[in-house]
């Protein structure tokens, strides 16, 4: 079609090459250098100017576009042009486009995860609350004042007992007569706390089902409250289940009883629930996403990272954030790379480019509320001028996979986010010992 000066090679694979050749003439044309060079040394494939002529990417979505118009006035089968909407549906999202407010007075140091509290009988009614894990290993319960431009706050309850700076927070959405909280710590240990507004914490029960030393990396309660896993760069996966009272009196009082453990050969490094009774995880070298049902305390599917379905590691996924429908699944990469998946399948809905992560950093991502944009932590691009680099937060449209705002304020790597449960409002906390709220 184009020309193809690499036909005869007996070691390419040609679709694959030119597939390449486009996106790399994307992100040179649109000034992704850095994204640029993670593809090519990725798929093993330079970029050669003048290989495609110019726009080739936008050709080809014209004419898939103009293809899919087609279909949908030609269809004949009764089927809803809104299942279509996968691909390329109208973008009409609501995003976060500014800074609202810094938290005053900072954390005395880094802020290593953040959760918004999710509705509660026991809360206040029209206020916000937040919940911080520091370095320090302080679990902190703080009111915001959203309409006070200046940040004031008010941390009204602060919990010591952790023992080790905190790195995962979640919340029993299903509870009542109080606020149930799920710590897990870089010290191997797991803590489920209580919370009342105008009561101190109460520490209910703690576990100690992974290696000590090795950093609880998530720890999330299933929808319905009824299990728990974590996640442990011991390498294993634990699933617990709420225990009966014959159970919790012989466990010493723990509301919930550990029913398996899975093992893997590298670090599990994130977790999240896709149903009621369904979890999926991603492990350090793996090209696997791993499935398990909880019910069933047994891993059910796996389904590949990889768009070529070989078996070549060539990233890692350090985030995973399923819709809230939970037909989709964003993994966010160590390779500065977001990829959507159609959940329990290999399907690749989107892969999102412009944020870069270091060695160093854990990017992290959200879903916007209407599930039409989705949002990642970034180290930033060095600043030509001072060679520092500005730590952001990256926004993209979901259907045409453009980038369309970047979110700054933070002066050093930003290490958590997180999205309120009905509004569209995210804050993040970093290593500048600070926490960000942007509307």
């Amino acid at each position: 079609m184009f020309g193809d000066p690499y036909r005869d090679r007996e070691d390419t694979n040609t679709r694959f090459f030119r597939n390449v050749q486009c996106i790399l003439q994307f992100l040179r044309d649109n000034g992704l250098e850095a994204s640029l060079t993670s593809v090519a040394s990725e798929t093993g494939v330079e970029y050669i100017d003048g290989y495609l002529p110019g726009g080739a990417l936008d050709c080809a979505l014209d004419l898939y576009e103009d293809y899919r118009v087609k279909q949908v006035a030609h269809s004949s089968d009764g089927a809803d042009p809104s299942d279509l909407q996968v691909v390329l549906p109208d973008h009409t999202g609501h995003i976060c486009r500014s800074q609202l407010l810094t938290v005053d007075p900072p954390h005395p140091k880094n802020v290593l995860t953040i959760r918004f509290l999710p509705p509660s009988p026991s809360l206040s009614q029209h206020q916000t609350f937040i919940a911080t894990g520091a370095a320090d290993s302080v679990l902190r319960i703080i009111r915001l004042k959203l309409d006070d431009s200046s940040g004031a706050s008010e941390v009204v309850a602060a919990y010591e007992g952790m023992r080790s700076p905190i790195l995962t927070i979640d919340f029993d959405k299903s509870s009542g007569g109080g606020l149930l909280l799920l710590l897990g710590g870089m010290a191997g240990n797991v803590q489920l706390v209580r919370w009342e507004e105008g009561r101190a914490m109460e520490l209910l029960h703690e576990y100690q089902h992974h290696a000590t030393g090795k950093p609880v990396l998530c720890a999330r309660f299933s929808p319905d409250g009824r299990y728990i896993v974590t996640a442990s760069k011991d390498r294993t996966l634990a699933l617990l289940e709420r225990a009966n009272d014959a159970e919790a009196e012989s466990s010493g009082g723990g509301r919930f009883v550990q029913r398996a453990a899975f093992t893997f050969t590298g670090e599990v490094l994130a977790i999240e629930w896709v149903g009621v009774d369904e979890c999926v995880a991603s492990v350090r070298g793996s090209y696997e996403l791993h499935y398990f049902s909880a019910s069933q305390r047994k891993e059910t599917m796996r389904t590949t990272l990889n768009a070529m379905r070989d078996d070549v590691v060539s990233f890692a996924v350090l985030d995973l954030k399923a819709s809230a429908d939970g037909t989709k699944l964003l993994a966010c990469t160590d390779k500065s790379r977001l990829i959507l998946f159609a959940t329990k399948s290999s399907m690749q809905l989107g892969n999102y480019y412009g944020f870069e992560c270091d060695d160093y950093s854990l990017p992290v991502c959200a879903f916007s509320l209407d599930g039409k944009s989705v949002y990642a932590t970034s180290t930033g691009a060095h600043s030509t001028k001072t060679k520092l680099q500005a730590p952001e937060v990256v926004c993209w449209d979901i259907a045409t996979q453009r980038l369309v705002h970047r979110l700054r304020g933070h002066k050093a790597t930003i290490r958590t986010l997180a999205r309120h449960p009905t509004r569209e409002l995210i804050a993040t906390g970093g290593f500048d010992k600070q926490v960000i709220l942007y509307s």
